[in-house]
């Protein structure tokens, strides 16, 4: 399982002003332009479509925040945060990114891999069912389907 994980950064050293951060369409009260990890994690929490215990954010450096979805919302694959910074100084702007999307593990705890894949699901799917151990080869029966592989390491 994997937590949805966002970042937002401000850039430009902004000295003065506010922004707001919007999720599904809910705008948190506005942030003071350099706030503490804390102060973020409240207003997000006080969003209802996030709720209390359902984010923890912590900072990256001196102008970054880094968002990771859990309780109701983890293991899902979520909509970006919305950042407006229209009133903070110096023409400061937000960046906000998506680090790592959220959603269940295609490895299926091992033994099998939903496809489509990615590569890395691939490669952590074959190192679950194939141990390193001595030798050249494995010999490992397979089944599969259009959606799925599946190994039976018996």
């Amino acid at each position: 399982m994997t937590n949805e994980t966002q970042r937002f950064d401000i850039l430009g050293s902004p000295g003065s002003g506010t922004f707001t951060l919007t999720y599904t369409g809910e705008p948190t009260t506005d942030l003071p332009y350099h706030p503490a990890a804390g102060e973020v994690q409240t207003a997000l929490e006080a969003l209802t479509s996030i709720g209390a215990g359902n984010i923890d954010v912590t900072k990256d450096g001196n102008w970054g925040y880094v968002l990771t979805f859990t309780g109701t919302l983890a293991n899902q694959q979520l909509p970006e945060i919305i950042a407006d910074d229209s009133q903070l100084a110096g023409g400061a702007t937000i960046q906000v990114t998506t680090i790592q999307d959220g959603g269940p593990d295609t490895t299926g705890g091992g033994s099998t891999l939903q496809t489509p894949c990615t590569l890395a699901d691939l490669l952590v799917f074959a190192r679950n069912i194939v141990p390193a151990t001595a030798g050249n080869h494995h010999n490992i029966p397979v089944t599969t389907t259009a959606n799925s592989i599946t190994a039976n390491p018996d």
